[in-house]
């Protein structure tokens, strides 16, 4: 069903999905996922990895955020430790969604919820979409490590992880 949200008096007010009122219905999904080559095979890639992000996704947040954070603007985000540890765990959240997700109307949802977050706060997308590059550069040495001996299965999961995180990119931008 549609979410509600509680208003003060109580009474709850239905809130429209975000898919809703982008009109990213079942079939715009499965197009996307297309447009990216994001097939079955692919989810299964990432769900296979996410023991490999699990391990090391707390050393992946810390760098990721030691590199952001030593930009003047990007620091502006972070008001106080309090927001900086939300960030954090909303961003190790978002993370190890990449690789557990079923890709389906809920992911589409959480990501669209993104980057209407990303919106609200003022982040322009020259940092979310630069970000993507950190995080690849983060995660491939992870999983060049594990696949060193498997050079093609190698290749087929930085595919899977570089074209969700495209689909990724897309939705928050939408």
């Amino acid at each position: 069903g549609l979410p509600y949200s509680e208003s003060a008096n109580g009474l709850g007010k239905l809130i429209m999905k975000l898919t809703e009122k982008f009109r990213i219905d079942s079939h715009e999904q499965a197009q996307r996922k297309s447009f990216v080559a994001f097939a079955h095979d692919d989810a299964a890639l990432l769900r296979e990895m996410l023991p490999i992000m699990e391990k090391n996704v707390g050393q992946i947040i810390e760098r990721f955020y030691a590199h952001l954070l030593s930009y003047a603007e990007a620091q502006a985000f972070f008001r106080d430790e309090n927001t900086l540890n939300r960030a954090k765990a909303a961003q190790r959240e978002y993370v190890l969604d990449l690789f557990r997700d079923t890709y389906g109307e809920d992911y589409f949802e959480k990501r669209l919820r993104i980057g209407v977050t990303h919106e609200r706060i003022g982040l322009v997308p020259k940092w979310y979409i630069g970000s993507f590059s950190n995080f690849i550069c983060l995660i491939i040495p992870l999983l060049a490590a594990k696949y060193r001996f498997r050079p093609e299965k190698l290749n087929r999961c930085i595919m899977a992880v570089i074209k969700i995180m495209n689909l990724d990119q897309q939705l928050a931008i939408d």
